[in-house]
């Protein structure tokens, strides 16, 4: 498929599956690596106040990378970047894909990474579909 099919998929059904982004290693290594880092952190529950309260003035927050968020769908999160030198690079690779920029540039201009979150959900956990915050974002999911 092409940027512009994908773009299409984007535009009908709300969502589009771009193959074969990582090898098989770089995948079997995030999964591995996003385990890991899920669970090597102290854990605290969401909490509106606790992100009003990382704000550097009402446009930024500070990213926060050393605790991991049970929020209120019963799902871990952690901020991923700056954590560990190989997801950074899978990140890295992800982002400067050819693909996924034209993708983005197609629908923003300059676009910006807001966050870059690992988020595990098991049989415990709420059901969220894929979804994005605002009308002037998107989301983009790494499904391992």
């Amino acid at each position: 498929m092409t940027e512009i099919d994908y773009i299409k998929d984007l535009r009908i059904n709300g969502f589009s599956k771009i193959k074969q982004l990582f090898s098989s290693e770089d995948i079997l290594k995030l999964k591995s690596k996003s385990y890991e880092i899920l669970n090597d952190v102290e854990e605290i529950n969401f909490d509106h106040k606790l992100v009003r309260s990382d704000s550097l003035n009402p446009y930024v927050n500070i990213y926060r990378n050393n605790i991991r968020v049970r929020n209120f769908f019963n799902q871990k999160l952690r901020n991923c970047i700056g954590v560990d030198k190989e997801i950074d690079s899978l990140m890295s690779k992800f982002f400067s894909n050819d693909k996924i920029n034209n993708i983005l540039n197609y629908f923003f201009i300059n676009p910006k990474i807001h966050g870059c979150t690992i988020r595990m959900a098991d049989k415990s956990s709420n059901w969220l579909g894929v979804h994005s915050d605002s009308d002037t974002t998107i989301s983009m999911s790494i499904l391992l």
